[in-house]
């Protein structure tokens, strides 16, 4: 049947005439009453276009039914619509063949099909061209899915067998990484497989992502791979990678040692987990700076430079960390000798006098000193300083541990009068 078609006679009243009847035409439906209801347009309704299409769209999104058309003729004071709808046939059973166990589980979840449940042709055949994505995605190039379906007009019914062609797999036999002048065997090591492995979708990025790895913790911090590209051979498929190592990096430390731990979070390249951004000096010095103080260490200070050397480039890391100090004291220059102002502020810092590393559920470090900044400025427009300024905190040392100071300048107070 054609798609959804709204059949009209001439000179149809719209928005004047009502809508007399409401008859749902669906030969072997279960229920033509909530047909009815879902199609929504009720007697003693204005006759309304957008009405009628809507109700149709509900029909078809119901997936009970698979096409609809309506029919309007004069009865009465107005019109009738009489809904001709073609029922979706029920699943009455669903088979498999062709497929082992585990590709029929994986194909039956692409599918969603349930016994007792209206099938959608269209439906189908959409999720058997993912169902058949999935399949060739796990190693299977040349798997196919055909549905038969076996009707049952009377009980409007339907059989549905699904039979899967596997095909010969991809298995891998050779490996290659052009422009990457690695032995066989440290090749292989890199990307984590064996010859006979299937080469399923997931398998061949997750190669890529270890050589990349493995490049990266081999100072090439730079490196690009694309690929795998296959290749059939005799004993089976070849991937191969095209590499661009990009130069060779050292890292020289230099200073206050560093936990191995805060290093590896902000110099991600350094154990493969990520590249490195030219020009990215900075921020990495501030990442580096950021996961000291996630460590006690307030005062580290971080440098971040790059130099040339005989085998390519060398990033030099400089920290003075200091050691672990607490908090001892949360002042606020500028502001007048106010001990409950002072004291309403205190309550808007989340960091507090004698806690070393984490406060409150947070860590303290730069970001979270800027958050309490912003909190204090917002406490003082709420006290009618609608002018104030709050500079960046500073962590000063004193005694044995840190002061943190908010500088404040407060500016005129507003207050509201009488209105």
């Amino acid at each position: 049947m054609a798609p959804a078609v709204l059949v009209l006679l001439a000179a149809i009243p719209w928005g004047q005439a009502p809508v007399t009847a409401v008859r749902v035409v669906a030969p072997g439906a279960r229920d033509p009453a909530r047909l009815t209801r879902i199609f929504g347009v009720q007697p003693g309704d204005v006759l309304n276009r957008q009405a009628i299409r809507q109700g149709v769209q509900a029909l078809l999104a119901s997936r009970e039914v698979e096409d609809a058309q309506v029919e309007l003729t004069p009865e009465g004071d107005g019109l009738a619509l009489v809904i001709h709808a073609q029922v979706a046939s029920r699943v009455s059973r669903l088979e498999f063949s062709g497929l082992p166990a585990r590709h029929k589980e994986l194909v039956a979840q692409q599918l969603d099909i349930k016994v007792g449940a209206p099938l959608h042709v269209a439906h189908l055949e959409q999720a058997l061209a993912r169902a058949s994505e999935a399949v060739k995605a796990d190693g299977y190039p040349n798997a196919s899915l055909e549905p038969e379906l076996d009707f049952d007009v009377k009980r409007v019914t339907v059989d549905v067998r699904i039979v899967g062609q596997l095909g010969p797999p991809l298995v891998l036999c050779q490996l290659e990484a052009t422009g990457l002048p690695w032995e066989q065997a440290k090749l292989w090591q890199a990307c984590d497989v064996k010859p006979g492995r299937r080469l399923t979708l997931g398998t061949r990025e997750g190669m890529r992502r270890k050589l990349l790895s493995a490049l990266r913790r081999a100072g090439y911090w730079q490196a690009e791979a694309e690929g795998p590209f296959l290749e059939p051979k005799s004993c089976g498929t070849l991937a191969r990678f095209e590499v661009r190592p990009g130069d060779h990096f050292t890292l020289a430390l230099t200073g206050d040692p560093i936990p191995k731990d805060a290093l590896s979070e902000a110099l991600p390249f350094v154990s493969g987990e990520d590249g490195f951004g030219e020009g990215s000096e900075e921020w990495l010095a501030g990442r580096l700076r950021l996961a000291l103080q996630h460590r006690g260490f307030l005062l580290a200070q971080v440098s971040v430079t790059q130099e040339v050397a005989p085998s390519g480039r060398r990033l030099v890391v400089g920290v003075k960390r200091g050691g672990k100090l607490p908090i001892v004291a949360v002042r606020f220059p500028g502001l007048p000798e106010d001990e409950r102002l002072a004291a309403t502020l205190r309550e808007h810092v989340a960091a507090a006098p004698g806690q070393l590393r984490k406060l409150a559920g947070h860590t303290v470090d730069e970001d979270t000193l800027a958050a309490d900044r912003d909190a204090i400025r917002q406490a003082l427009q709420a006290l009618g300083y609608a002018q104030a300024r709050v500079d960046g905190p500073r962590l000063v040392p004193e005694a044995r541990g840190v002061v943190l100071e908010f500088p404040v300048e407060l500016g005129p107070r507003f207050v509201l009068g009488n209105v």
